[in-house]
């Protein structure tokens, strides 16, 4: 054992002797080998930033940017770039970073940067750097509420300011005035109103404007729209309505007339409507209707040589002429038809015009009256062309000139001898409603259209381009978000009917399809598993109902028809409501109604059915129920089981399917009374068999006041919630299963409230106006609540308490119509920390 030890022993020393002797051989050659010498190291190329664009953007959102400048380099493999340079907001990298040339990059700000400007910087592979200070602002996004429109919508009339031709307002049903202070740059809501009639100045101030609609909305602005003071009721119409119809006296300030007649299809009745005057800036009013034997006015307007000369005209037809600024009133003649406006040119010989009153169908030739007496009048025909929109709804006159706003506009210097078009029938309009012509510049006319918001020519009416930026008066009829893509959006308007936004609802683009008629249920549908797949229900050449598909995100659509049952044989049908099933990829549930008079549809009294698809739309299965229902305003699916299915309806209260809507039955909701609309129906996230609805009874009232209701056991028992006025639609967010706690939405008293605690209490949330559509998508990261709205007055609640009596904000204080978009973190995700490997940090 010892003799052993020895022996390893031995053999470790000389293995260490010889690897010594080995390190001190290579260490002696290692002092004579000589290097040869190295390539001198390619000299780093230095970049130079020069501009962003854009240069800002919301931190809701990713933002693609272009970044210009120069001695951009990268390593490249033939044409293919191996490496491209990279580039930063101070220490953030951004993404997507493209070489595009030595002297441009394309990139991505990713969303959830703090505001602030900050520094770009460019690092080339070779590690050549250049920056450009306060290259790129970040603004808030996160949490407020933004919007991008869409813009453009159905203006009524177009007017300039009396001192300021560059100072133009647009009126729009729905969304109210409008002002633009850079010749229709750049529009600014500044008052939020459903039916305008007129906008009039005060002979003195311009500052002090009237802005007359329904009864409810006849307002005075003292200083140039930044507030508004609602004037006092002229007369307490029995039957709740009537219009007025402002004319402001051409000379005295202070002075204001107004006409006042039936509303709505609501007539005036003996006693009310004619013609209302005031000397107090419409403080206080006086009748002045002796010698009005009909006071169902539509119009009232000055002579143009003498302001105690006055003349009005009625619905019914009727000319009446003061002479003493309307202490007395004589009827002059009666035209054959109903009117709309009436007009005595400024220029030449003074002639009265009067519009009547035409429907939009059946189309016909455009006609006025005109007269040289108010007594007799010639019948003046435009064009020989059939029009649908509704006849002519303005003149404008200018030295030897009139034109007619009506179709496409109407044009002529001969006193209405001979007429010709304004805007050529390429041109996409919906019908023009106005023109306004610059006094400074007569190439420069504007036009007020009923579906492409305010047009303008600048070289006499020879071309024409939109001009609607911030115009925000389309009318939303429904939102659908991408599930998965939080910023894919679609909007339907009843104007441009469907349009895509991919940004968030930042930019919008129209994708040629529109679904004509009354508004209806929920009829845009995103498939929950193909986001690149959206459903909308166009009219088809048969006449079952139709439904459009497309599975590129709306560049491109497939017609379905739709079987109609045998009980329907021989009538339309057409869809209601569609929804994808969120379980069952491919599945869609659709409502249709059936008719044989068109007018039933429209007024939404036509029997109903459900259709089904199982194969994402390609074929469709009528499925009942036998009996049929009420109009399907809206579809829901329980969270857990796939064949739970709820149908909201427009009178017929909920109904529910347990096998997948193969069969259906109506679910009493505790003790409300038929008729019982729903107008939405939602499902809780994660709890199978809760929902909750939105419902109104007119077994109660001919105008109810809006319920919420929920239930925990899938319609069998009810507990109502706390009563939310004006609420039209009914949201959960965030809207994926597992991300509790949720927050019920719906429309208010003040606009939009939300609840956490599962509706037992609401607040308001503020900067959000009165919602018409709700819809949310989420990404995982962040919830993005997307609210479809006609506009209205914004305010907080200290604003509010602040104003006096009667006061109503203006500029600031108002928003449009459109679709405006909340984003939010998930609860997981309150700090955005990218993952990025990268060798250099500025």
């Amino acid at each position: 054992m010892e003799k052993r030890w020895f022996v390893t022993m031995g053999v470790v020393l000389l293995s260490m002797a010889a690897l010594l002797a080995l390190m001190g051989l290579v260490e002696g050659l290692a002092m004579t080998i000589t290097y040869p010498v190295l390539a001198a190291p390619p000299e780093v190329v230095t970049p130079t930033v020069t501009g962003v664009d854009p240069d800002s953007g919301p931190n809701d959102i990713d933002t693609s940017i272009i970044i210009a400048g120069t001695n951009f380099t990268a390593e490249l493999s033939g044409t293919l770039v191996i490496t491209a340079p990279t580039a930063y907001l101070g220490d953030t990298a951004l993404e997507d970073v493209v070489w595009v040339s030595s002297t441009t990059l394309s990139a991505t700000v990713q969303w959830g940067l703090d505001p602030g400007v900050y520094t770009l910087t460019v690092v080339n592979p070779d590690g050549g750097t250049g920056s450009l200070a306060d290259a790129f602002t970040v603004t808030q996004g996160i949490g407020v509420w933004t919007t991008g429109g869409p813009y453009g919508g159905r203006a009524q009339f177009v007017i300039l300011h009396p001192e300021d031709s560059a100072t133009v307002y647009a009126a729009s049903q729905w969304a109210g005035l409008f002002v633009s202070e850079d010749a229709g740059g750049n529009w600014q809501p500044i008052l939020a109103d459903d039916w305008p009639t007129r906008l009039v100045f005060d002979a003195e101030s311009s500052n002090v404007m009237y802005y007359s609609g329904d009864s409810a909305s006849f307002h005075r602005t003292d200083d140039g729209g930044q507030t508004w003071g609602l004037l006092p009721e002229l007369f307490h119409a029995q039957d709740g309505c009537f219009t007025v119809y402002a004319a402001a006296h051409p000379t005295d300030a202070g002075v204001i007339y107004a006409g006042t007649g039936s509303c709505a299809g609501i007539p005036v009745l003996p006693g009310e409507g004619g013609v209302f005057y005031s000397q107090d800036y419409g403080a206080n009013w006086v009748t002045r209707t002796q010698g009005l034997t009909d006071t169902d006015l539509v119009d009232i307007i000055f002579h143009p040589t003498n302001p105690l000369t006055m003349v009005v005209a009625t619905r019914g037809g009727s000319i009446f002429l003061t002479t003493d600024g309307g202490l007395n009133w004589d009827l002059q003649s009666t035209i054959p038809d109903d009117l709309r406006r009436i007009y005595i040119n400024p220029y030449g010989a003074n002639e009265a015009w009067a519009l009547p009153e035409i429907g939009y169908q059946p189309p016909v030739r455009p006609y006025l009256y005109k007269s040289a007496d108010l007594i007799t009048w010639e019948v003046i025909t435009l064009t020989d062309d059939l029009l649908p929109s509704g006849g002519i709804w303005s003149l404008t006159f200018a030295p030897g000139e009139i034109w007619a706003a009506g179709g496409w506009g109407y044009f002529s210097d001969d006193g209405g001898a001979s007429w010709s078009g304004v805007i050529t029938i390429s041109q996409q309009v919906g019908g023009v409603r106005s023109f306004a012509i610059d006094p400074s510049d007569s190439n420069v006319i504007y036009a007020a259209d009923s579906d492409r918001g305010v047009l303008k020519s600048s070289d006499g009416g020879t071309t024409w381009r939109e001009i609607n930026e911030g115009l925000a008066a389309l009318t939303t009829r429904d939102v659908a978000a991408a599930p998965g893509q939080p910023d894919q959006v679609y909007v339907e308007t009843y104007e441009y009917g469907l349009l895509r936004s991919a940004s968030g609802g930042y930019a919008w683009q129209e994708l040629g399809v529109r679904k004509g008629g009354p508004p209806k249920g929920k009829i845009v549908a995103t498939d929950p598993f193909i986001p690149t797949r959206v459903y909308y229900p166009v009219g088809c050449s048969g006449d079952g109902p139709c439904i459009w598909y497309s599975t590129d995100e709306g560049s491109s659509w497939h017609e379905v028809t739709m079987t109609i049952p045998a009980t329907y044989t021989g009538w339309t049908g057409e869809l209601t409501a569609i929804a994808a099933h969120p379980l069952v990829s491919g599945t869609l549930l659709a409502g249709a109604g059936f008719y044989q008079e068109r007018s039933d549809f429209d007024e939404g009294i036509e029997p109903c059915g459900i259709y089904r698809s199982d194969d994402h739309g390609a074929t469709w299965q009528f499925l009942g129920p036998t009996a049929p229902i009420s109009e399907v305003l809206d579809i829901a699916f329980d969270a857990v089981d796939p064949d739970l299915i709820y149908a909201a309806t427009n009178g017929g209260g909920l109904w529910r399917s347990t096998d997948g809507g193969a069969n259906w039955m109506r679910v009493p909701i505790s003790n409300t009374l038929s008729p019982v609309v729903v107008e939405a129906v939602v499902t809780h996230l994660d709890v199978p068999g809760k929902v909750y609805v939105r419902t109104y009874s007119y077994a109660e009232s001919p105008n109810p006041e809006p319920e919420l209701w929920v239930s925990e056991d899938a319609g069998d028992t009810w507990q109502q919630l706390t009563y939310v006025f004006l609420g039209v639609d009914l949201l959960i967010s965030p809207p994926v299963p597992g991300y509790p706690p949720y927050t019920l939405y719906t429309g208010c008293e003040t606009g939009l409230c939300r609840s956490t605690d599962d509706g037992q209490t609401w607040e308001p949330v503020g900067g959000a106006p009165r919602p018409e559509i709700l819809a949310a998508a989420s990404d995982g990261e962040r919830t993005v609540i997307y609210l479809g709205s006609p506009g209205g007055l914004v305010t907080s609640i200290e604003q509010q308490s602040a104003l006096s009596l009667n006061t109503i904000p203006g500029r600031d204080s108002v928003l449009g119509s459109g679709v405006y978009r909340l984003a939010m973190r998930l609860p997981n995700h309150w700090v955005y920390l990218p993952l990025v490997l990268r060798g250099y940090i500025p």
